[in-house]
């Protein structure tokens, strides 16, 4: 069977590399051919990591074509960034997968209110191709504060709830299904994301000796590209008045059409932090991501109220086998209270994260190790190979919808 897999946010989201590259890798780890199109001229990842082909939408087009993209992606912004290049690389990915006689198109982090016309015209077309899209949370959770972040989030809000009706759609938790209002859709399919065996990886002495780390303290991490849902400023709260007896890193790329800052830090300096909070705020490659998730003991996502979908830095901290402190909301929470990998705290409440704080600092390193083994049985069961295959036999039924029995992706109720 042909895939196609659309993945337009290539150059902008952070995760969408490494997600891509693991979810390609899984579809075609059950036999399926997998043609990964995006933007860039050239897969973001070492060619030999890959088990699928990349096809550029840049580098398919003229040479002049490509320059005139690049002058209105220079005049344009953050304008181009949300939304034309996305519409850009989907349209092509319609295109392609025709071309091709490609059996499914998969588009990965749909963005609705581009991607539902698309859709509704491969419904009505004669040349229709079955076509699945990932409904992301992201998009609500980035509507910021700016008018037109929240014109697109209230876009995308009025946009998904059509799509269902021209295109499969899959969801990584029911949460998200239900607060888009699309969980009674009969095309809606529940598919988990998938993790890799990371425990153990890397040492934590050998990252923490590459990172110029101290060895000799517990370190707590958060990562990624900063954003007001991060809740960077409920950690910087929940700090102060703490006596620092452990380490804190906050690692990820600012600025552009990410946050500008993670916040201010100097009041904690001031109080005692001045040695124990290390703030890195840049782009972090895939290398160095793995060391830190390697070097620290702890994961901590205070994110805010609201946060539905499932985070790339909670499967990393279950992939390495790391403790986690989480607002105890939606998925995240019940992952987290499910699997017995963590401490929680009610969203936004600096006092209960700075409990967790505290008994993060004073557990003692049997609790470190029951975390890890529990993180294991959790790879074991979610592994990318599983979901690759969950995405096929999803594939199989769209194409051959006759056989009832190909149907195994269910709508859990919880």
């Amino acid at each position: 069977m042909k895939v196609v897999f659309c993945s337009p946010g290539l150059t902008y989201l952070a995760d969408a590399p490494h997600r891509t590259r693991m979810c390609a890798n899984g579809m075609a780890s059950q036999g399926l051919k997998v043609t990964v199109m995006g933007f860039p001229s050239s897969f973001p990842a070492d060619p030999n990591s890959c088990a699928f082909d990349y096809v550029s939408v840049f580098e398919l087009q003229a040479p002049r074509k490509r320059q005139r993209w690049l002058d209105w992606k220079q005049k344009l912004g953050p304008y181009w960034t949300h939304a034309v290049e996305p519409f850009l690389v989907k349209r092509a990915a319609f295109q392609y997968a025709r071309q091709k006689g490609a059996d499914v198109l998969y588009v990965s982090h749909v963005e609705p209110w581009i991607f539902l016309f698309m859709a509704w015209l491969n419904h009505v077309s004669k040349r229709r191709i079955p076509t699945v899209g990932m409904i992301p949370y992201m998009f609500r959770m980035a509507a910021g504060n700016s008018r037109s972040a929240k014109i697109r989030a209230w876009l995308n809000e009025a946009a998904v709830r059509w799509l269902p009706r021209y295109c499969e759609i899959t969801c990584d938790n029911i949460h998200v299904a239900r607060l888009f209002k699309v969980d009674h859709y009969s095309t809606l399919h529940l598919i988990p994301e998938g993790h890799q065996e990371l425990v153990g990886a890397q040492s934590q002495a050998d990252a923490r000796k590459a990172l110029g780390i101290l060895t000799d303290r517990r370190m707590l991490l958060l990562f990624g590209v900063v954003s007001q849902a991060k809740g960077a400023d409920s950690l910087f709260s929940a700090m102060d008045g703490l006596d620092p007896k452990f380490m804190v890193y906050v690692v990820g790329q600012t600025g552009g059409v990410y946050g500008d800052s993670w916040g201010p830090t100097d009041r904690l300096k001031e109080k005692g932090w001045g040695n124990d909070l290390h703030v890195i705020p840049r782009f972090v490659s895939e290398e160095e991501m793995a060391q830190f998730f390697s070097a620290c003991d702890g994961i901590v996502l205070p994110y805010r109220q609201g946060f539905a979908v499932t985070s790339g830095n909670l499967m990393k901290a279950i992939e390495y086998g790391k403790a986690i402190i989480v607002s105890d909301q939606y998925y995240i929470g019940e992952v987290v209270r499910k699997h017995n990998l963590g401490l929680m705290f009610p969203p936004e409440n600096v006092e209960g994260l700075r409990r967790c704080l505290v008994e993060f600092s004073e557990k003692p390193d049997s609790w470190f190790e029951e975390i890890r083994r529990n993180s294991r049985r959790v790879v074991q069961e979610q592994s990318w190979t599983n979901v690759g295959a969950l995405y096929r036999k999803l594939f199989e039924r769209i194409v051959s919808p006759a056989k009832p029995e190909a149907v195994i992706v269910r709508r859990e109720a919880n």
